[in-house]
């Protein structure tokens, strides 16, 4: 099995809204200037990879998620991928240096940093939803030093990374490039009311510090037309939905004979709930997080 942190290092997408290589003039006339913004967003595909030891190509669920940062100038990335057995995370920001001819990389995955730096060779751009830009490199591959390039693309709301590799050892000549690993993603939909459905396990714990404390949230229904379910064993009553922020947020009031509580969820990104809790007549404000189970 490959070094997760690796595979994902090389996977790291450019902020290419900063893409010069080697040009002159106002940024606004490059060729794949104002793209970075079609990239924003949560992306679902699959990592396939050579294995080896095998010789097999394996392929694995990925997830990407990605944000804009500083007018562009920088991205921001969270990737994730199914691996056998636990699930594999990295946490990316790019930038391209002064003159936009080289892409520098800094990543952190399964507690190793990782820096890294590419030469822009060629950036095509046909509309601000098709670009392709074209990288190389050099480092080791299977313990073997090695010339990278690496293409990436987007169209048609798809985006694609693809990672060849060429041995520096043997006297390897043009055409032997080894397709390393292909990373291919499309633009996973908003998630809807329906995906807060299921069974909910909430800490409550008062802070930080203390010992979880835990709660169940069930929502049987989820819909436009209404939400159903129990929030520590009492009816959700009296429920507001928005779902016009990108993630859906709900809205509802429980009772426990006690005092009316006041709570607000919404859908996080990374597949959670995260809610507040309000109790007038109590007066306190609790803030937590849920996981399904």
């Amino acid at each position: 099995m490959m070094r997760a942190q690796r595979v994902l290092s090389l996977l790291v997408l450019p902020a290419v809204s900063a893409v010069g290589a080697a040009q002159d003039g106002d940024p606004a006339d490059l060729p794949i200037a104002n793209c970075l913004a079609t990239l924003t967003g949560k992306w679902e595909g699959e990592l396939t990879y050579l294995d080896y030891q095998s010789g097999d190509q394996v392929a694995l669920p990925a997830f990407w998620n990605v944000q804009a940062w500083g007018d562009g100038r920088w991205l921001v990335s969270q990737m994730a991928f199914q691996d056998p057995g636990r699930m594999v995370r990295s946490l990316s920001v790019s930038w391209f240096d002064d003159r936009g001819e080289s892409l520098i990389s800094q990543s952190v995955s399964s507690g190793e940093a990782d820096r890294e730096t590419l030469q822009v060779l060629s950036v095509e751009r046909r509309d601000a939803d098709d670009w392709e830009i074209v990288l190389s490199g050099r480092g080791t591959d299977d313990g073997r030093p090695a010339e990278f390039r690496i293409t990436r693309r987007l169209v048609n709301q798809t985006f694609t990374s693809a990672k060849a590799v060429r041995y520096t050892d043997g006297g390897a000549g043009d055409d032997d490039w080894l397709l390393r690993n292909t990373l291919t993603v499309r633009r996973a939909p908003p998630p809807t009311l329906e995906a807060m459905v299921g069974t909910w396990r909430a800490d409550l714990r008062p802070t930080p510090d203390a010992d979880p404390y835990y709660a169940t949230l069930e929502i049987t229904a989820a819909s436009p037309d209404g939400v159903e379910g129990t929030f520590y064993d009492t009816p959700i009553r009296e429920v507001c939905t928005n779902t016009a922020w990108g993630v859906p947020h709900l809205s509802f009031v429980t009772n426990d004979g006690s005092c009316d509580y006041y709570t607000t969820v919404r859908l996080g990104a990374d597949g959670t709930l995260r809610g507040t809790t309000h109790a007038v007549q109590r007066g306190f404000t609790s803030a937590w997080r849920a996981e399904r189970g």
